[in-house]
């Protein structure tokens, strides 16, 4: 839902529509002025209203009726963070199970672009690099999401890895220290 556009010159536009006869009436334009004022108040207060309530801008008790709406607990997360899991709950509500959006969900989570692979009809992997582990509260969770939103007979799990770890695709492999070097002579 979009706000409208917020008017602030609710005084000056009642007094413009006045019909020709009684623009010239000091005492009707003090009058129109006054009630256009307690309309403005109420237009600066609906918009302020709404300013504060919506997702990107909630914090505190705002934020927790709007995780509650969402079906999402705080579990002591910040506001920032609790606002990244709201929106991230609302995808996993929305979602139809597709791995696209269960690695969306997870990269959310964990912060780092995910990939994912699938190995046989039923099974689904998710890849991702980040300069430390994940805690287990984390890998939990990302597992009972995964449980939750994936269809009925498919599989998953993750794998994480640690950036800058020896392994053998673009990472420090044999091709590092003295035999490395050697051997990469050799092949040239």
């Amino acid at each position: 839902m979009t706000m409208p556009a917020k008017i602030t010159d609710h005084a000056a536009q009642a007094v413009g529509n006045l019909l020709s006869q009684f623009r010239n009436s000091a005492r009707l334009q003090e009058l129109i002025s006054i009630f256009s004022a307690e309309i403005q108040s109420l237009e600066n207060l609906f918009h302020e209203l709404y300013d504060e309530c919506t997702l990107d801008t909630a914090v505190g008790v705002q934020l927790d009726i709007e995780g509650k709406i969402v079906g999402w607990p705080r579990m002591g997360l910040s506001d920032d963070d609790y606002r990244a899991m709201i929106k991230v709950a609302i995808v996993i509500n929305q979602t139809h199970g597709d791995a696209v959006t269960a690695t969306y969900i997870i990269s959310q989570i964990v912060g780092a672009p995910v990939h994912y692979r699938w190995s046989g009809m039923a099974h689904c992997s998710f890849e991702w690099e980040k300069s430390a582990h994940s805690s287990a509260d984390i890998q939990t969770l990302i597992q009972s999401i995964l449980d939750k939103i994936l269809a009925a007979g498919v599989s998953a799990h993750c794998v994480e890895g640690i950036t800058d770890s020896f392994r053998f695709d673009n990472g420090p492999g044999f091709d590092q220290g003295k035999l490395g070097k050697l051997i990469a002579q050799i092949g040239d």
